[in-house]
């Protein structure tokens, strides 16, 4: 009996003290193990210091006792002669303080290269963005839904494809004919920019089996020649800022005789957004492309290859609270960290949950060997929702108007829940933070805002903007 009470006294004799290298626990973590340490230290005092059956031990309150985490193991860490836990146990926690000091740069700080310089423009357009979190809305939403299209795949060709049936033209050539262009040098155009004669489509292929996975042995209209073009291509980009920057058209519209229907339309915009390296809209971005297929990871295991680490927790909070939450204004964001890219419009957030956490938690959650901000006084682990637009799954919905077809429009809205933990300063203020749980290396890879288009522009140095939006207007207000 003595060496068991010996044994016990010793394992708390080692165990307590790991609250010393903590800043005190949040008070939801506090109610986890206070109640188990308390009772631990109750069995101990009764089997040493037994108490009379009607003493008043069993109806006191004990004192609030130090709240300490439980160990990653149930071993006791072996003590070294130099203190140096780290040393004695490969997975021990070093004093917050010293690791602090040892380590000056924080993990979860802004990407100096491409977040900190896209804030300040973003603060130039927008006005300053709040940076404390109490102050930023639990929630937002754009006041005009984005409408919902296809990508128009480049193993489609792009919208060179005939949607409707194989004897009713392209939007290409529709476009053509209406405007007395050519059809077939604009469908060239076309193809060398968003379809399957882009210069990078270079292996010829009998099949798909002659392809790399994930990608499809396709051919022009009309042409024998076979090449393996990547199935997630298309013109994302393009839909989403039409998407985003347009009301939705509601009818089909005739011009010089030729019948533009609500996907044509949608279409040719998108086309319009997308052409010539996106350069007849204006934008802004924030973080960095991650142009890595299998990107390379950190002794935490985060993403570590350039602009595959951002966007940054801290960030992503700061501006979606901001554009949505504040400015009531939608944005796009590329829902994938790798070299495929799925441009989708955002247009709300609903934070889910929230929870203090204490340095000690908010370091296990990031990983031991995580590197917090020193300036850093509280942390708030956060479970966000994120409510986005996605594509159609056959060309005839997108010929659908979707105000008047809510069933059809249910099927294109989700929404992906996004997990971090945040730091902040003495002042409140989100200084830097980290994805956890399932969100790691999963966050989305950027985001950006379509501030316009410009009006002057010709796509391919022939679909005009002028003339789309006057086809677009009609079809909007008919």
């Amino acid at each position: 009996m003595l060496l068991r009470i010996l044994s016990l006294a010793l394992f708390l004799a080692v165990l307590l003290p790991i609250g010393t290298f903590a800043a005190p626990a949040a008070k939801d973590e506090r109610r986890d193990f206070r109640g188990w340490i308390n009772n631990v230290g109750d069995s101990i005092r009764n089997i040493v210091r037994p108490s009379p059956s009607n003493s008043a031990h069993a109806t006191t309150t004990s004192s609030p006792s130090r709240s300490s985490p439980a160990r990653p193991s149930a071993t006791p860490l072996p003590r070294s002669n130099n203190n140096n836990l780290a040393a004695a146990h490969p997975l021990s926690f070093v004093p917050l303080r010293a690791a602090v000091t040892a380590n000056p740069n924080s993990d979860g700080d802004f990407d100096a290269a491409t977040e900190i310089p896209s804030l300040t423009r973003l603060e130039t357009a927008f006005g300053k963005f709040e940076r404390k979190f109490d102050a930023l809305p639990k929630s937002g939403e754009a006041p005009q839904l984005p409408w919902t299209s296809t990508y128009w795949p480049s193993t489609y060709d792009g919208i060179n494809y005939r949607w409707k049936s194989p004897d009713i033209g392209s939007p290409v050539e529709k476009y053509a004919i209406a405007f007395n262009i050519s059809s077939r040098a604009l469908g060239n155009l076309v193809s060398k920019q968003q379809g399957i004669d882009t210069s990078w489509h270079t292996k010829q292929c009998v099949g798909d089996f002659s392809c790399s996975s994930g990608d499809r042995c396709v051919s022009r209209r009309g042409s024998d020649i076979k090449l393996c073009v990547a199935d997630w291509e298309g013109i994302c980009d393009g839909w989403t800022a039409a998407a985003l920057l347009m009301p939705e058209p509601r009818c089909a519209v005739t011009f010089n005789g030729v019948k533009f229907n609500v996907a044509d339309l949608k279409g040719l915009m998108s086309s319009f957004f997308a052409s010539d390296s996106g350069s007849h809209y204006f934008s802004m971005s924030m973080s960095g492309r991650c142009n890595v297929e299998d990107p390379n990871t950190d002794r935490n295991g985060y993403y570590s290859d350039p602009n595959c680490g951002d966007a940054t927790a801290g960030m992503f909070h700061i501006f979606i609270t901001n554009m949505l939450g504040r400015l009531k204004k939608p944005f796009a964001f590329d829902r994938e960290t790798s070299a495929q890219v799925w441009n989708q419009p955002v247009h709300g957030y609903q934070i889910m949950k929230t929870q203090t956490l204490s340095r000690f938690f908010a370091q296990t959650r990031l990983g031991f060997n995580y590197k917090l901000d020193p300036n850093a006084v509280k942390f708030v682990y956060v479970e966000l929702a994120v409510k986005w637009i996605t594509e159609v799954e056959y060309f005839d919905e997108m010929n659908l108007n979707y105000r008047d077809n809510m069933d059809v429009l249910q099927k294109t809205l989700k929404t992906t829940s996004y997990e971090y933990v945040l730091e902040l300063n003495a002042a409140g203020e989100i200084i830097g933070g980290g994805w956890v749980q399932g969100s790691k290396n999963r966050q989305p890879d950027f985001m950006w805002v379509p501030t316009g288009a410009d009006k002057g522009a010709s796509a391919f140095g022939a679909i005009k903007f002028a003339e789309l939006e006057k086809l677009w207007a009609q079809a909007v207000n008919c």
